[in-house]
């Protein structure tokens, strides 16, 4: 619903979801919220990145003896430092959107006929465009070019 109100009120925003790291409350429905926003994100036309189990945030008590935290639920300025140049490092990779377009595990013939079915300008976000590999909002020949340098990979 919030994604929602952001999209009416700024139309021409972009929208990650970030998630951050392990909290000194963290429970189930702490790591839920974590797996939905990556879970979700495509179908919801945004980007997702989270640190949960990132190693360089680490667990709760890796945080505290690292000074990331200055409490169990305020992290320092060293702390919020290193979340953003960990979610700045995840979205550099998340723009390089997968060559692997059926997600399948494999770049191959399948990925090649999808590339093909949505060849020309991409739709109006939020839809999603998954073979616009290179972000230009257009899927051509630049995309072709990346899925055939990362074929059977």
């Amino acid at each position: 619903d919030y994604l929602d109100e952001i999209r009416q009120a700024l139309p021409d925003v972009e929208v990650a979801w970030l998630g951050d790291g392990e909290h000194f409350n963290s429970n189930e429905n702490f790591e839920a919220w974590h797996l939905y926003i990556l879970d979700q994100a495509q179908t919801a036309g945004v980007v997702a990145a989270t640190l949960v189990r990132d190693d360089s945030i680490g667990t709760y008590l890796d945080q505290c003896v690292d000074a990331l935290r200055a409490n169990g639920a305020h992290l320092t300025h060293r702390g919020n430092t290193r979340l953003a140049e960990g979610w700045n490092e995840l979205l550099a990779q998340a723009a390089l959107a997968s060559p692997d377009i059926d997600g399948d595990g494999v770049v191959g013939i399948t990925d090649f006929l999808l590339l093909l079915a949505n060849w020309g300008p991409c739709p109006v976000p939020p839809e999603a465009c998954p073979a616009d590999l290179d972000g230009d909002g257009v899927v051509g020949i630049a995309d072709f070019l990346l899925l055939l340098s990362n074929w059977g990979s």
